[in-house]
């Protein structure tokens, strides 16, 4: 049976291949397709290449003569590479604007304390908000858990491979964070449930949806984390603090910096500078803003 990913292929891309002998494929033939799907995107014909030489190897390697032969030519998939005509996806730079952050905290806010409304709303605003505060990923957010969060220590731990071992890095939270997850009423399992209550939020597409609308432009979660470094970067906070803070791995002109790894609660001052700024505490922003 193919795998999940390779039915995806099939599906969406390349769906007139999916009867004929994966023998028939050329290097001609999938040079023309791979330009072909890059003229409507480019990202998810670099993805469908990648699925279809993943399982154009899987077969070579599979199917052998009685002597352990190949039966398939070499991977066609890899004249993309060999004939330089490989695309790259542009980096994405979209952030809220920092003229509009003071805006979205506080529509962030009313949807979060919004009378009648439903909790899974609160929840979508709640995340993007420590999203915001922390300029944490997605999915280390949505996977937070009670038992992970020290309000008395004012810091949340993240689980990060160390070597052979997992060790829990303490980040620091914020007045304004800890606040919020104090708000959240939670004793114990996820922090931000999902609809079901037995599992974590899966997204937030109307909150960002409204997002969007004041921003001026469309936002996603990862929008987010580029919000939290332009922030870092308008208060002049040192790049390998606030990528420390966002849980980036350093690179060895970083590392020279520092000693302290798994405790960054010595980072606390930037944190809650970064929070002061976007809660319109320290500053005069756009709108009157609460904390």
């Amino acid at each position: 049976e193919k795998p999940k990913q390779g039915r995806q292929y099939e599906a969406l891309y390349l769906r007139d291949w999916a009867d004929k002998p994966i023998a028939d494929l050329t290097n001609k033939r999938v040079q023309a397709r791979y330009l072909h799907l890059c003229e409507s995107s480019v990202a998810q014909s670099n993805q469908a290449m990648r699925n279809l030489k993943a399982i154009y190897n899987y077969a070579r390697a599979v199917y052998t003569d009685e002597d352990g032969g190949f039966l398939l030519r070499e991977n066609p998939v890899n004249i993309i590479s060999a004939a330089k005509i490989k695309q790259d996806v542009p980096a994405r730079t979209v952030k809220v604007p920092l003229d509009k952050v003071g805006t979205v905290w506080s529509l962030l806010a009313d949807l979060s304390e919004e009378q009648g409304g439903a909790v899974i709303s609160r929840t979508s605003a709640d995340i993007v908000r420590f999203l915001l505060l922390t300029g944490a990923r997605w999915s280390a957010a949505a996977e937070l858990t009670a038992d992970r969060v020290d309000l008395e220590g004012k810091c949340w731990h993240l689980p990060r491979k160390m070597g052979k071992s997992t060790a829990l890095i303490a980040f620091p939270l914020s007045d304004q964070a800890v606040q919020l997850l104090a708000g959240r009423d939670v004793t114990e399992g996820f922090m931000f449930a999902g609809r079901s209550g037995d599992s974590h939020i899966r997204e937030a597409r109307g909150t960002f949806g409204k997002i969007s609308e004041v921003a001026g432009l469309p936002i996603t979660a990862h929008d987010m984390r580029r919000t939290f470094t332009a922030i870092a970067i308008e208060l002049r906070i040192e790049r390998f603090r606030y990528k420390l803070l966002m849980g980036h791995k350093l690179d060895a002109v970083d590392i020279q910096h520092y000693t302290e790894t798994e405790d960054l609660r010595w980072l606390s001052g930037e944190a809650q500078r970064i929070a002061d700024w976007m809660a319109g505490v320290s500053h005069d922003n756009v709108v009157s803003i609460r904390a």
